[in-house]
């Protein structure tokens, strides 16, 4: 079924939003942007060749990681895009400061480097930035956006292995993550990976 049918029988459509946010059972959630609600049909599979199975989010010709198995809300919402750029800031920079709080991360058999991000969003530079969500975007063109409380409470491994960077995290579901991050965007300071 479209998700627009239903919003429909409430007297809604999926165009009135800016993003839409759903969550499985399991905690895994994916963010869907405006210009996918604009362009794109959403469906809502309750069966597969006449099959019942549990519900799923579906925006087909996108990436799986818009496919929500065992969907269990959906949270639609105003504004989710980024906006203006006011200050980049390297990543390395980033690093460089807080190298010495580092933790030792466990990823595919081998002991990264990791900063968690809470300590880089309370570096003074994004004092003072009001925002309810991060734009992270991967090298291979993959655009992700999170609610900035779930970016908050993961890691950024830097260092000891090829996806780095990589956002991560130990109760992130592996569809979450993100290898080789290019950047991500809090409010109006970019990221930068170099």
């Amino acid at each position: 079924m479209l998700l627009e049918t239903i919003l429909q029988s409430r007297g809604l459509s999926q165009k009135d939003f800016d993003s839409a946010t759903a969550t499985a059972t399991d905690g895994y959630s994916i963010t869907v942007p405006g210009k996918l609600l604009q362009s794109r049909d959403i469906l809502i599979a309750f069966e597969t060749n006449g099959e019942a199975i549990a519900p799923r989010f579906v925006v087909p010709e996108e990436r799986a990681m818009y496919w929500v198995k065992l969907l269990h809300t959906i949270a639609l919402a105003g504004p989710m895009e980024p906006g203006p750029i006011v200050k980049v800031i390297a990543l390395a920079d980033l690093i460089d400061v807080l190298k010495d709080q580092a933790e030792d991360y466990q990823y595919l058999g081998s002991i990264c480097k990791a900063l968690p991000l809470s300590l880089v969003l309370e570096m003074g530079i994004f004092s003072g930035v009001d925002t309810d969500f991060v734009t992270i975007k991967s090298t291979d063109g993959l655009t992700k956006t999170e609610q900035y409380a779930t970016f908050a409470a993961q890691m950024l491994l830097f260092e000891g292995t090829a996806d780095a960077p990589l956002y991560i995290g130990r109760d992130l579901p592996a569809g979450m993550r993100v290898k080789n991050v290019e950047s991500f965007q809090v409010g109006c300071i970019l990221v930068k990976a170099d």
